[in-house]
């Protein structure tokens, strides 16, 4: 059952994994690997509330693995709960603290979003310092900068952005 879920949801047939995945659940439920499928699912559908309390679920069950805390982190950022979603991408940096520059660039988007952008660039450049060339914290950092009446800075970011993808 479980190749034929992940098959799906490779295929983007988010509806039948999901049904998959329930039968897995209905044969192991401390699977928590179909849990957090089930969370990823129904976040493709659009439906971020529900899919949290699967990566609740999981994260329940398996509490070291740093993709459901990300995953959830991720729809808390989609339903505008910030705060959540920061400790999530603040978990996830603890697994990982030096390695994955994602959650330094959310936990930047989301304190952009909610006007903290000064904070926000901190949190760009710990991005940046992992990939030098992620050329849309480029972007995000140069909007912060505009953000906070910084428009040299914003415009020099936004070239090297341009330089990094002409396009």
């Amino acid at each position: 059952l479980i190749s034929k879920a992940k098959k799906e949801v490779s295929a983007n047939q988010f509806q039948k994994a999901i049904e998959t995945y329930r039968k897995v659940i209905a044969f192991d439920s401390t699977n928590s690997l179909a849990y957090y499928y089930l969370g990823f699912c129904y976040s493709n559908l659009g439906e971020d509330s529900i899919s949290i309390g699967y990566y609740d679920k999981a994260i329940s069950i398996k509490d070291d693995d740093y993709e459901y805390y990300y995953q959830r982190g991720y729809s808390y950022s989609s339903i505008k709960n910030y705060s959540l979603a920061i400790a999530d991408f603040k978990k996830v940096i603890s697994f990982h603290p030096k390695d994955i520059h994602v959650p330094y660039f959310t936990i930047g988007n989301a304190l952009k979003d909610m006007g903290e952008d000064k904070l926000a660039i901190v949190y760009y450049d710990s991005c940046l310092k992992i990939k030098p060339d992620y050329e849309i914290a480029i972007v995000n950092k140069g909007v912060s900068y505009h953000h906070i009446d910084k428009d040299k800075e914003a415009l020099h970011l936004y070239i090297k952005a341009a330089k990094l993808d002409p396009n």
